[in-house]
C-alpha cells in the first residue's frame, strides 16, 4: 500500500531530522574537544600528520555537513503547504489561480530539499565513521577497524536495501 494511501504524513518528520543533525553536529564537536586534550592524538600516523590531525577533520567536516542537512530539511519545511491550517490554506486556495500546480511546485521543492538534507546527513554519518577510526585506531586498530566499519557497513545495507 502506497504511503499516500496510509494517512502517513512524512513532511511531518522534516524538522526532527533537523534536530537530529544539529545534535549530532555537537556530538562531533565534542569529539574534537575530547581529541585535542589527548596526548594520543599527538601520536604519528605518517611523517608530520597525525591521527588526531586526520581525526579533527573528518569530524570537523562531517559536524559541516550535519549542520548542512539541518538547514536543508529545516528549508523543505518552508515548502510544506499540506500543513496549514485549514483557515488558511481556504484563504490561498481562494486567491491563488491554480492551487494544483502551486501544490505540485511546493511539493517537488520540499522533496528536492529533503534528498540534498538526506545526502549530506549521509555523508555526514560516513565522515563521522571514518573519522571514529582515527580517533580510536591509537588505542586499539583493530577495535576501530570494527568500530568504524560497522558505520560504513550499516550505512551501506541502509542505502541498498
Amino acid at each position: 500500500m502506497p504511503l499516500a494511501e496510509t494517512g502517513y504524513n512524512w513532511r511531518n518528520t522534516l524538522s526532527d531530522y533537523a534536530a537530529t543533525s544539529g545534535f549530532l553536529a555537537g556530538l562531533s564537536i565534542a569529539f574534537i574537544t575530547i581529541i585535542v586534550s589527548t596526548s594520543v592524538a599527538n601520536a604519528t600516523l605518517y611523517a608530520p600528520v597525525r591521527w588526531g590531525d586526520v581525526a579533527i577533520a573528518l569530524l570537523g567536516l562531517s559536524s559541516v555537513f550535519y549542520v548542512a542537512a539541518a538547514d536543508f530539511f529545516l528549508r523543505a519545511k518552508e515548502f510544506n503547504l499540506y500543513d496549514l491550517p485549514d483557515e488558511y490554506r481556504k484563504h490561498l486556495e481562494a486567491k491563488t489561480i491554480d492551487w494544483g500546480t502551486l501544490l505540485k511546485q511546493s511539493d517537488d521543492s520540499m522533496r528536492k530539499h529533503e534528498g540534498y538534507g538526506r545526502q549530506s546527513y549521509n555523508a555526514a554519518l560516513l565522515l563521522m565513521f571514518t573519522g571514529l577510526l582515527f580517533v580510536i585506531g591509537p588505542y586499539n586498530l583493530v577495535v576501530a577497524i570494527i568500530v568504524s566499519g560497522s558505520g560504513w557497513l550499516y550505512e551501506a545495507f541502509q542505502a541498498f536495501r
